[in-house]
C-alpha cells in the first residue's frame, strides 16, 4: 500500500492494465491465425512473421518504456520534488519512444489485417 500511494496517477499505476491488454491482443491474434490455418486445411502461417515481430517488439518495448517512464516520474516528482511541468518536459524523449512503440503495434496490426484479408479462405473451399 505504501508503494501504491506513490504510484497513483503515474504511468506505473496503469502499467498492469496495459500489459494485460497487450497480452489479450497477442492471444487473440494467435487464435485468429490458428483458426484461419485450420479452416484452409493448410497449417502454414497465414500472415507471415513481419506483423508478428512488429506487434511483439512494439508491445514489449511499450511496456518496458511505460515502466521506465513511471519509475522516472515517481522518482523525480515524488522523491526529488520537481514540479509536474518540469518533470513532463524531462520525460518528453521517453514519451516519443513510447509513441514509436505504439506506432509499431499499429503497423503490425494493420499489416496483419491486410494480409489476413488477402489470404482468407475462398468461398466454396472444403476442409477434408
Amino acid at each position: 500500500p505504501a508503494v501504491q500511494r506513490s504510484t497513483v496517477g503515474t504511468w506505473l499505476g496503469i502499467l498492469p492494465e496495459r500489459a494485460a491488454l497487450f497480452a489479450l491482443v497477442a492471444i487473440i491474434l494467435g487464435m485468429i491465425n490458428q483458426i484461419a490455418a485450420e479452416l484452409r486445411a493448410d497449417h502454414r502461417r497465414i500472415t507471415g512473421l513481419m506483423p508478428f515481430w512488429l506487434v511483439a517488439f512494439g508491445m514489449v518495448g511499450g511496456v518496458i518504456l511505460q515502466a521506465g517512464i513511471g519509475l522516472v516520474q515517481v522518482y523525480v516528482e515524488r522523491l526529488v520534488g520537481v514540479r509536474f511541468q518540469d518533470a513532463e518536459a524531462m520525460l518528453a524523449p521517453l514519451y516519443a519512444l513510447a509513441a514509436g512503440a505504439s506506432i509499431l503495434v499499429l503497423m503490425g496490426l494493420l499489416i496483419y489485417g491486410f494480409l489476413f484479408l488477402l489470404r482468407k479462405p475462398r468461398a466454396g473451399s472444403t476442409v477434408d
